[in-house]
């Protein structure tokens, strides 16, 4: 399974795990975006593949998105999620 914090590596894309290691939640996982990517675009596009994320809260919201990572998902369904998220960052920086 991708791990959150290796979806923009491969696409030479600056986004990180906003929590520090040993401070993460085991029920969701905040990704910090470039700049110039509104959390918005993502979040729609990702939508648009079938899965739901979220934008940030308050000063993290149009810069950030939330992956959620409990209740019914399995290994899969996230991969499922990181690979949407993965495509969406590839197609949006062409």
């Amino acid at each position: 399974m991708q791990h959150p914090r290796h979806i923009g590596e491969s696409l030479g894309i600056d986004v990180r795990v906003l929590a520090r290691s040993g401070h993460r939640s085991p029920t969701v996982t905040t990704v910090t975006l470039p700049d110039d990517l509104p959390s918005s675009t993502v979040v729609q596009a990702v939508q648009e593949r079938g899965i739901t994320i979220g934008a940030g809260y308050g000063k993290l919201q149009g810069s950030s998105i939330r992956i959620g990572h409990m209740g019914d998902h399995t290994a899969v369904t996230l991969d499922n999620c990181l690979h949407a998220c993965t495509a969406v960052l590839a197609a949006v920086r062409g």
